[in-house]
């Protein structure tokens, strides 16, 4: 056998060597990727089981009070409120109304995130210009995803120069 051809052969064992080792380390993949697969799917049933058993907890204790306030005709309908806010509050949902804006950097700015505008209020003063008039209906936000869930509804004032010398 001459040098060219001692070559060639052990080219030839080298390339079946290397694709069997492509082989093993392909297959090794595949098994790990389909174990993490497995894995995932095993965590989000149990972040959905534990959620859904968080909020029906919450429910729950709604239901308890909407229960006793069908007792009490003149206190029902605000533990009925409170029992809601508390469950809110549990989830870590805030609403949106007026002590949530007060305690927004931008104060009265309106703020397309929180707000939509459902009504413009006209006025003459300059500085009330895109500022919250009244919240006409509450919204909700979550405050671990930073997420708006309902958008609280507003009257904003729209500043009308009625002086058309200005």
């Amino acid at each position: 056998m001459n040098k060219e051809e001692n070559t060639n052969k052990e080219n030839q064992i080298n390339r079946s060597v290397d694709n069997t080792d492509y082989k093993v380390l392909y297959i090794q993949a595949l098994a790990d990727y389909q174990n993490l697969q497995k894995r995932n799917s095993k965590l989000i049933e149990s972040v959905k089981r534990d959620t859904k058993v968080k909020i029906i907890k919450e429910l729950i204790n709604v239901y308890d009070a909407a229960k006793q306030g069908a007792e009490y005709n003149e206190q029902g309908p605000v533990l009925i409120f409170n029992a809601f806010k508390r469950a809110l509050n549990n989830l870590n949902i805030k609403i949106i109304d007026e002590e949530f804006m007060n305690n927004l950097v931008t104060k009265h700015k309106f703020n397309e995130d929180f707000f939509e505008g459902i009504v413009a209020t006209r006025t003459t003063d300059k500085t009330k210009d895109k500022t919250i008039n009244t919240i006409m209906a509450d919204g909700f936000y979550d405050e671990e995803s930073k997420t708006t869930l309902i958008h609280a509804k507003v009257s904003v004032w729209r500043y009308e120069n009625l002086n058309s010398n200005d």
